[in-house]
């Protein structure tokens, strides 16, 4: 009798343990969480629904696309940022997530401008173009002064 319950309490304690990660792990939730991110980071700007939903249609492709462990850390990451804001361990998703799209979108081609609607362009991959400075004197030639 004592066996039975054991293993009826250790089933229990997997469904519970499981139960969550599933749901963490499904793509509609990921979804919403990234979107969710986005918005509370970003409420300041104008964003571009259209384009915040193919960016979390993309990085979710890109997520997907990484090892089966991989891809299931940062769901849970994501998933514990969306529902837990705030955490130490979410944070630096929570900023790659923010980061990413905006190195995605014409944020930066647009100087900065926080009154003009934020497009997004195409995921952002540094091995494609990776020298990119947002905050090269390029972007800024009249604020750039040269010292002699």
């Amino acid at each position: 009798m004592k066996r039975r319950k054991f293993i009826s309490i250790a089933a229990v304690g997997s469904a519970v343990i499981a139960i969550p990660t599933i749901g963490f792990s499904s793509n509609a939730f990921f979804k919403q969480a990234v979107t969710s991110i986005i918005h509370r980071e970003l409420g300041y700007l104008k964003l571009d629904e259209q384009g915040v939903n193919k960016f979390v249609d993309d990085f979710t492709v890109e997520t997907n696309s990484r090892s089966l462990s991989s891809s299931q850390k940062m769901k849970m990451k994501v998933g514990s940022e969306y529902l837990f804001p705030g955490s130490v361990d979410t944070t630096l998703v929570k900023d790659r997530i923010v980061t990413l799209f905006l190195l995605s979108s014409d944020f930066f081609i647009n100087k900065m401008n926080e009154k003009r609607t934020v497009q997004y362009i195409g995921l952002f991959d540094s091995n494609k173009k990776p020298c990119t400075n947002p905050f090269s004197h390029l972007y800024y030639p009249q604020h750039h002064q040269t010292s002699v």
